[in-house]
């Protein structure tokens, strides 16, 4: 890729009195000769097309009477280099999705369904688990299935659950939590056998594991922490919708005016500005908390307080990271995982 010419250079230009525009482009390099052999070059019959040579004697240029001739070359190089880099980028444009600003190839794992949601996915099995709606036309009847990825399974296998709704993974245990309207239940990721309760008579909205077991119970929407039973959490005394525990023991909560950080320690809430809907929250392997919004995913900038956006995708519903960290994300009918494209 060419130089980037800026407002610095320019300066250089104007006030290093012998040098010319490829010394002064040389000294982005190690030798002058090791930036004509990789640059000027490879522009020459662009530059030759403009009238000019590559081979650019050096002219004195003076501060106090700058020549009118060397200042009109260094100008149309720099429009001839700007246009042939820009031309550079544009023939490198990103066909996939966009995660950070690189381009990310897109892999359907399934689809034909019916608004997945809650995505967990297991290291240790390559198993992807997720509810979805199996209800018909305006009804909304979820349950909860997998798909085996490393067997490219594409239709859903179900998880006998009644009406379940939400999942959660303890990667440390290989244990699959899943919560439903009768309570929540558990399986063994690489043993399994028969899915067991946990606890019963409590509807179940969404779930979360980090040293322990947390769930929102539907509809009081209240936060709850299995430990030797069920325990309102009265330091989250809100009403709420998604509840996480980042790597920093930080944690994030979302209501009905937006999302908020209650650092670790602490009983403050913090706004974060930006978005006020999410459909999802995830924390990915190394403890970092991705946000989804409806048509973005976000990370938290938690000294300014606001979300970044590092991708756009209209209509996202869940979120979840196979075991290299990539993002696995659903749509209203199917699941995408993306993986860079120098991969």
């Amino acid at each position: 890729m060419a130089p980037q010419i800026n407002d610095s250079i320019l300066a250089f230009y104007l006030t290093k009195r012998t040098l010319s525009y490829r010394a002064i482009m040389a000294t982005k390099f190690n030798t002058r000769n090791q930036y004509y052999q990789t640059h000027v070059m490879k522009y020459e019959p662009i530059i030759t097309t403009y009238g000019l040579s590559a081979n650019m004697k050096r002219r004195p240029v003076h501060v106090s009477g700058l020549h009118v001739r060397d200042m009109n070359l260094f100008l149309i190089l720099y429009s001839v280099i700007a246009v042939v880099v820009a031309k550079h980028t544009s023939d490198h444009k990103c066909d996939g999705f966009l995660v950070h600003g690189k381009c990310h190839k897109a892999e359907v794992l399934t689809n034909g369904l019916n608004r997945p949601y809650q995505l967990s996915y297991s290291n240790s099995t390559d198993r992807l688990y997720f509810s979805y709606n199996v209800g018909f036309q305006n009804t909304s009847t979820f349950e909860i299935g997998y798909i085996d990825i490393g067997k490219h399974q594409k239709i859903p296998t179900p998880v006998n659950v009644t009406n379940g709704f939400a999942t959660a993974i303890d990667h440390k245990n290989d244990i699959i939590y899943f919560g439903g309207s009768e309570g929540i239940f558990m399986d063994n990721l690489t043993d399994s056998k028969d899915i067991h309760p946990v606890h019963l008579k409590f509807d179940v909205w969404d779930l979360f594991y980090r040293h322990h077991l947390y769930f929102i119970r539907y509809p009081t929407m209240r936060l709850y922490k299995i430990s030797k039973g069920p325990r309102l959490q009265k330091h989250i005394h809100e009403k709420i919708y998604q509840f996480v525990i980042d790597k920093d023991e930080d944690i994030f909560i979302t209501n009905k005016t937006g999302l908020f950080m209650i650092k670790n320690g602490t009983n403050e809430r913090i706004l974060f500005k930006g978005a006020q809907i999410f459909r999802a929250i995830e924390i990915n392997h190394e403890g970092n908390a991705y946000f989804c919004g409806q048509n973005e995913i976000y990370v938290a900038n938690k000294h300014h307080h606001i979300l970044e956006k590092i991708a756009d995708k209209k209509d996202i519903f869940g979120l979840t990271f196979d075991s290299e960290n990539n993002i696995i994300f659903s749509d209203p009918d199917q699941i995408v995982r993306l993986t860079p494209e120098d991969k």
